[in-house]
């Protein structure tokens, strides 16, 4: 009995690990990367990325973005795709905004979660149907007719910052790595299969992929579809080591460790108590 219980223990205190590798170093005031060009123009597609937030995003409006694909001018018909950590520092809302050179502009958002930690936040457009997920859940969707298209005359493509009329609106304050965008929409079970892996970068639908590895100057796109990306006004690729909060087996309560108190849960469980 006793050996049994050693196995239990060690199989049930599997921690969440650490990882090592290379993340995009924002400093929430001006500086970001510059995308060559439009990337997003197909009905359906998926744009995704590992965030840290440490604080409120810099800015006219104090803006965490994660991508941004846009025209200068603002309002109705003018293409737009905008993705945010969080919108405005005092609404603290994780945001999704799309809008085609012949339409007005459909929001879908909810609340984001404290600054300090990583999250992976994902929106996937489906049709009409934009959906928004943190950490591999469902957390809002919106129904809106959209049309037109979502590349016509892009003045700015980035990682990490928000522009228009001629102004920065919103600069990420944190990291930025895992950076993908696909021309599909994944499922649920997609978002929850990949988010914790790798890519090779030839995935079919994979357009743009930025894991800020191989070099420290530029944001390749390990897509191989030329993607690449310059890092303006201060952004730096730097080496971090981050806890990946995966799901974790075993923890029984449902606090969010595995500690003794899961193992006397299963004890209690397999005597029958």
């Amino acid at each position: 009995m006793k050996n049994i219980f050693k196995y239990l223990i060690l199989v049930l205190l599997t921690i969440q690990g650490i990882g090592q590798n290379h993340v995009l170093l924002l400093d929430g005031i001006n500086d970001y990367v510059n995308l060559p060009g439009a990337i997003v123009n197909n009905t359906d597609f998926t744009i995704q990325a590992w965030v840290y937030l440490s604080g409120p995003g810099g800015g006219i409006e104090e803006q965490n973005p994660i991508f941004e694909q846009r025209t200068d001018p603002t309002g109705c018909n003018h293409s737009a795709v905008g993705y945010f950590a969080e919108s405005h520092s005092y609404e603290q809302v994780h945001r999704f905004g799309l809008r085609g050179d012949t339409e007005c502009t459909g929001v879908v958002q909810h609340y984001t979660p404290a600054y300090g930690d990583w999250h992976h936040y994902t929106v996937v457009q489906y049709g009409s149907i934009s959906s928004i997920y943190l950490d591999g859940l469902l957390m809002a969707s919106l129904y809106y007719e959209h049309s037109g298209s979502y590349a016509n005359n892009i003045d700015y493509v980035s990682l990490g910052q928000a522009t228009h009329d001629g102004a920065s609106y919103g600069s990420l304050n944190g990291m930025l790595d895992e950076v993908r965008i696909w021309d599909i929409p994944l499922t649920i079970e997609d978002i929850q299969t990949t988010m914790y892996q790798d890519l090779n970068g030839d995935e079919q639908g994979l357009i743009a992929y930025w894991n800020f590895e191989g070099s420290s100057t530029q944001a390749l796109d390990q897509s191989g579809n030329g993607h690449v990306g310059s890092l303006l006004y201060g952004a730096q690729i730097i080496e971090a080591d981050y806890y990946v909060v995966e799901p974790l087996w075993g923890d029984l309560n449902q606090d969010g460790q595995v500690n003794i108190s899961d193992v006397v849960i299963l004890i209690n469980h397999i005597l029958g108590l």
